[in-house]
């Protein structure tokens, strides 16, 4: 399968206690190996150390 800009693309963790990741692939850079820029969907959540800036 190849990829092309657009395609949804999910990372599992390779730990019990991240989650994993997920993002739409922007650019396909190279295909062997394999290089994409993608734009990941991240959710953050405020903790008791966090600030924002």
């Amino acid at each position: 399968m190849r990829p092309h800009a657009g395609d949804r693309i999910v990372v599992e963790s390779e730990k019990v206690a991240q989650p994993s990741r997920a993002g739409v692939i922007e650019e396909v850079l190279q295909e062997d190996p394999l290089g994409v820029r993608v734009r990941w969907e991240e959710r953050l959540l405020e903790g008791g150390d966090d600030g924002v800036l």
